[in-house]
């Protein structure tokens, strides 16, 4: 079995049916809000996962870091949002996937 297979395997054990998009428990009030969204972005947050992230932590988990900090949009917002988050840029830039990706680059 490869690493990629066994890593996706631990993923479906740990994750699958038991991991929510979105955090338990958010409350209607701003500070509740800005609390969930604060907790939904935090790459090292384990109680809820978006896509990215669960990507990110399933190769974490194995010791790969694919989170490069390596953005495409230079937004202030993305680049605020990069700092604890885990954006698909940052994966899709990792130095541990294949080079011909940076070959499809449009820039």
């Amino acid at each position: 079995q490869s690493s990629i297979e066994d890593a996706v395997d631990t993923a479906k054990n740990l994750y699958m049916d038991k991991t929510p998009y979105f955090p338990k428990g958010m409350d209607k009030t701003v500070l509740g809000v800005a609390d969930a969204v604060v907790k939904f972005f935090d790459k090292n947050n384990s109680e809820s996962m978006y896509c990215s992230d669960l990507v990110w932590n399933t190769f974490k988990l194995k010791g790969l870091d694919l989170d490069s900090n390596v953005i495409y949009s230079s937004s202030a917002a993305s680049e605020a949002i990069s700092l604890v988050a885990v954006l698909p840029d940052e994966i899709y830039f990792s130095p541990h996937l294949k080079s011909e990706r940076f070959d499809k680059v449009p820039f």
